[in-house]
């Protein structure tokens, strides 16, 4: 969780600085920045995907045999490439962030549905 935390933290410590910026100080939800709330629309978003890919980890964490633990840093990798892209793409132009957002997500739904086949149908076995 290191590397998403990193991720998120990133973000926060962007947001603060740019936040003392003249058009974005007024502290209001949508400021006059539009750096700044695309900044804010990434933190938010990354917050969700930390929580989620926490949760998914945590799952396989629990039930990845030993030697496939490694796979839980490499996705922590993808997440952390993902979030890169989804911010610099968003700030070019929103569509740009799809790249990122897929990259970010795909490794952690995949986690969830591995997870529930596990639970749901690996205990028929």
């Amino acid at each position: 969780m290191l590397l998403p935390g990193f991720c998120l933290l990133l973000g926060v410590v962007v947001a603060g600085r740019r936040g003392f910026v003249a058009d974005a100080i007024d502290g209001t939800r949508e400021p006059a920045s539009h750096g700044l709330e695309i900044t804010l629309r990434y933190n938010q978003n990354t917050l969700e995907q930390t929580l989620l890919a926490g949760i998914a980890w945590a799952n396989l964490a629990i039930n990845l045999p030993i030697a496939h633990l490694v796979l839980i840093p490499a996705m922590a990798t993808l997440f952390a490439i993902g979030r890169g892209a989804f911010w610099v793409g968003y700030l070019i132009y929103p569509t740009g962030r799809a790249f990122g957002m897929v990259l970010t997500a795909l490794p952690t739904i995949a986690s969830y549905a591995w997870v529930a086949w596990r639970a749901y149908c690996g205990w028929a076995e």
